[in-house]
């Protein structure tokens, strides 16, 4: 049965209909580091294993087989097309590791800035050129490249925030260390937590970032690489909302081996697969459980940015994508505003995060405006 089911109207307002699907998928997506912040005794390699399972391997399998005839396709999809596809996610799956190594070095913010850009403008710049390389000059076209121009000018002052909040965070620490008063009366323990922990090398992390970049554009490769696959869902009575799943499916599993590989090798290098097994009952089902969650909250936010590319057309793959890209920068951004990742910095730092905000939102709507 289908697990989804949207009426699409027609013409503008189908395009218009689609843009908002996939910016609510981005705000989805943007959300699925978040559940890491309420985990207790678990590192980095213990929750993205969990997560790389549920949201890399069973939810998007599950959603294949349950919306399309997978096993038939899969039969007559030509050798070619296999690879394509999987050698394109197993590219993203490598830089969806160092996405997670990224936040780890940067921040979430900063993080999704840097590879979201690069992946947007990738992720747009080759499936435009492959579906439709005649309207890379058209009004679409050029509004889609200003648009990516636009995020790229938004994801800098976006970038300048988190560096200047790096600043204004080391400045606090030190301050911290010079005034021992101050921080056994007026910080908290959390924030005595955070201030003990060393800071991780920033120049490291904005390199892992670059190239998380550039490899993370991938996945919307493999997915437009994909069509053949696409169109034999649909033919065999796959509706236009589901049509994608199993170009999905294998697009994002191949990019489960890197991360799992990964995770794998960290858990026992490091022997914090014992994590697994330390705290209470209630601790371990509790990890276990905010693991799955963002694999959910993933796997779901692109399931439905691939109904909302399905619904505008042959080029929402194109349109869509940096819109997705968008939207999940501004929901990690919130979080992190929320979270309390922004505490104590200096206005100069909010000058830069707002700009950043408020330019990427102006990105949209130019990229919505080329295509309606």
């Amino acid at each position: 049965g289908e697990l989804l089911v949207l009426p699409f109207p027609s013409d503008k307002m189908q395009v218009i209909v689609g843009l908002v699907i996939i910016f609510f998928a981005g705000l989805l997506s943007g959300l699925f580091t978040t559940p890491a912040r309420f985990m207790v005794g678990w590192e980095w390699e213990n929750y993205w294993f969990i997560y790389s399972i549920f949201g890399l391997l069973l939810l998007p399998w599950s959603f294949a087989f349950l919306t399309v005839d997978a096993v038939d396709v899969l039969a007559h999809t030509s050798s070619v097309d296999f690879i394509h596809v999987m050698v394109s996610g197993f590219g993203w799956g490598i830089g969806s590791v160092m996405f997670g190594l990224g936040c780890a070095y940067v921040g979430d913010s900063l993080a999704f800035a840097i590879i979201l850009g690069l992946c947007a403008t990738l992720g747009t710049a080759i499936p435009m050129l492959i579906l439709s390389p005649d309207d890379a000059g058209k009004k679409v076209g050029i509004f889609t490249w200003a648009g990516i121009g636009i995020v790229c000018i938004g994801l800098y002052f976006l970038a300048k925030a988190g560096m200047s909040k790096e600043r204004d965070q080391k400045a606090n620490r030190d301050a911290a260390e010079r005034e021992p008063l101050l921080n056994a009366s007026s910080i908290n323990a959390a924030e005595k937590g955070a201030l003990a922990k060393a800071p991780k090398s920033f120049k490291v992390g904005l390199v892992i970032c670059f190239v998380s970049g550039i490899a993370s554009g991938l996945m919307n490769v493999g997915l437009t690489l994909g069509e053949d696959m696409t169109d034999a869902c649909l033919a065999r009575g796959a509706s236009e909302i589901n049509k994608k799943n199993l170009a999905w499916a294998l697009t994002i599993s191949s990019g489960f081996v890197p991360n799992a590989a990964y995770s794998m090798y960290l858990l026992f290098t490091n022997s914090t697969w014992q994590n697994f097994g330390k705290g209470s009952l209630g601790q371990r089902i509790k990890n276990m459980f905010l693991g799955a969650m963002m694999g959910v909250l993933w796997y779901c936010g692109n399931f439905v940015y691939g109904a909302g590319a399905s619904g505008i057309g042959l080029l929402g793959t194109v349109v869509g994508w940096p819109v997705f890209m968008v939207s999940m920068v501004f929901s990690s951004t919130v979080v992190s505003i929320f979270s309390g990742d922004y505490k104590g910095v200096t206005k100069t730092t909010i000058y830069y995060l707002s700009a950043g905000l408020f330019t990427i939102f102006v990105a949209v709507i130019v990229v919505a405006m080329g295509s309606i």
